[in-house]
């Protein structure tokens, strides 16, 4: 883990990227996002097929109240207007069906 957080501080957007949703966050997936909040800008990262969804999303949402984690991003296979994620005053389900409250700073734990 603090290779991972080496790799965050040696990033070059580093020191003024406001992206909640960091590719080198070794904590991803429990990480929730907003349409209206900043995406990384960086490119060329492995793995991160995920990033033009979310500037699709970020682009169409009409509706910025409701958040969206990796999981949600990645198994998105059409975006539009009407697209809507988790609301936040509700527990997210998990496929084990129990509930996973919401935790400080807008973790989902």
């Amino acid at each position: 883990m603090k290779q991972t957080n080496e790799q965050i501080e040696n990033c070059r957007n580093y020191p003024t990227c406001k992206a909640s949703l960091c590719p080198l966050d070794p904590n991803l997936r429990n990480v929730i996002w907003y349409p209206d909040e900043d995406i990384c800008n960086r490119r060329g990262l492995p793995k991160t097929d995920w990033l033009p969804r979310q500037r699709r999303i970020a682009k169409k949402a009409t509706n910025r109240d409701f958040f969206f984690r990796l999981a949600d991003i990645k198994a998105i296979t059409r975006i539009h207007r009407s697209i809507k994620g988790h609301n936040p005053d509700a527990p997210i389900v998990s496929r084990r069906k129990t509930p996973v409250t919401r935790g400080v700073m807008g973790v989902v734990g």
